[in-house]
């Protein structure tokens, strides 16, 4: 839920688990981008994050608000656009420590188990919560549903506004529907 969400934003938590912490909330800002992608990421354009996603082979574009900004200029790293990738072979264990960590802290807290798949349900979630229509989520996760989504150049803007509206839910400040 959202105040779970803002529970585990706020609970303390030891120094080393802020790196963590962090990471999961990059990947809830950015509209649940996966670690596989996250730590691909080598720049930002005209205040994009541009990437074809791991999974689907799809490009996506998404605006980088300021809770995102903010992370990413305290972890930027030289090779890639966070340090934690800048010096492993393979994101796959900074991710294993990464879930282990988000595990801990939820427990901690005594909150449902967190992983960072959390991050990509709970955008998704909190989006249909505050009448973000279906297929403006829908294109902000990349789910196509029909034939016809192939051939729609779809407008960022409805995403980008969509992922503003879910992150000041999740700050409390949202004040209307997006659509």
């Amino acid at each position: 839920t959202v105040d779970e969400m803002r529970k585990f934003r706020d609970m303390p938590i030891e120094d080393f688990q802020v790196k963590y912490r962090d990471c999961f909330f990059l990947m809830f800002y950015l509209i649940g981008i996966n670690i596989a992608d996250l730590s691909k990421l080598t720049e930002i354009t005209r205040g994009r994050i541009t990437y074809i996603r791991s999974k689907t082979h799809k490009t996506y574009s998404i605006k980088v608000e300021s809770e995102a900004q903010a992370i990413i200029d305290k972890y930027r790293g030289k090779d890639h656009l966070l340090c934690w990738f800048d010096n492993v072979k393979s994101y796959t264990t900074f991710a294993m420590h990464l879930n282990r960590q988000l595990g801990k802290m939820s427990e901690a807290a005594g909150l449902p188990h967190i992983t960072t798949y959390v991050a990509r349900h709970s955008w998704s979630t909190f989006a249909s919560e505050i009448d973000i229509s279906r297929d403006v989520i829908s294109h902000a996760l990349g789910h196509h549903t029909t034939v016809t989504d192939t051939y729609i150049r779809y407008n960022y803007d409805k995403v980008d506004n969509a992922n503003r509206k879910v992150i000041d839910y999740l700050n409390g400040t949202v004040t209307d529907n997006v659509d």
